[in-house]
C-alpha cells in the first residue's frame, strides 16, 4: 500500500511500495546492528554510508573485522563484496 506522505520516494524497482531494512549479524547469526525507515527506492550503499556504523567504521571495525556484503556495496578496508566480473571472464 502506498505511504500517504511522499509515496512515490518509497516505489522501488521491484515495482512494489517498501521501506529499506538493513540488519548486520555477528558469526552466530546474533542481530548487532539494525536500520530501519529509509524508503524502498534509496539504494542500499547509500542507506549504510548514511548510518552510524558507515560513517564512522573505525569506532566499530578492529583489524580482522570486517562485513560480508552483496554486490551492491562498495569493497571497503572494513566490507568484503563479491566480484562483479570473475577473473576467469577476463582471459
Amino acid at each position: 500500500q502506498r505511504p500517504a506522505i511522499d509515496g512515490e520516494v518509497f516505489w522501488t524497482r521491484k515495482s512494489r511500495y517498501a521501506y529499506n531494512v538493513q540488519l548486520i549479524c555477528d558469526d552466530k547469526g546474533k542481530i548487532i546492528f539494525y536500520q530501519i525507515g529509509w524508503p524502498g527506492s534509496v539504494y542500499d550503499s547509500t542507506v549504510f554510508s548514511r548510518s552510524i556504523i558507515g560513517m564512522n567504521p573505525h569506532a566499530y571495525f578492529g583489524n580482522g573485522q570486517f562485513l560480508l556484503a552483496d554486490s551492491g556495496y562498495t569493497l571497503l578496508w572494513y566490507m568484503c563484496t563479491p566480484y562483479k566480473l570473475p577473473y576467469s571472464s577476463l582471459a
